[in-house]
């Protein structure tokens, strides 16, 4: 028959076993957590990083249509003011002409009521 002491020295060693077991099976455990977190973290910055790619084009394309709305803008812009200064004394020269030269018609109604009520004919 065993004694207490061998089997106090058989149930300490049988408890280190599983200790050891227990610590084998948490390493093992957290290196597989390691690594899945480490595979959904890296499929979230590819994720991400597709998003920002997507914005920097989305936002290049916008910039350039900026510009060529502008430049379009700036050619129109050019072009009235060309026109402007190359017809603006032909302008001043007709509104002149016309305030100066003014062309009056008396209106027929106008006129029979004058001649009706004053016996007034040209």
């Amino acid at each position: 028959m065993a004694s207490k002491g061998d089997y106090a020295l058989e149930q300490e060693k049988y408890s280190a076993e599983l200790i050891e077991k227990a610590n084998s099976e948490q390493e093992g455990l957290l290196k597989l957590a390691k690594e899945l977190a480490t595979k959904e973290l890296e499929s979230y910055n590819e994720e991400r990083r597709k998003e920002y790619d997507n914005k920097v084009t989305e936002l290049n394309v916008n910039e350039k249509l900026i510009d060529e709305i502008n430049n379009k803008s700036k050619a129109e812009i050019d072009d009235i003011n060309n026109n402007f200064g190359a017809r603006k004394d032909q302008v001043v020269d007709f509104l002149f002409e016309n305030v100066i030269n003014v062309k009056y018609e008396i209106p027929e109604v106008v006129k029979g009521f004058f001649e009706e009520k004053f016996g007034i004919a040209e």
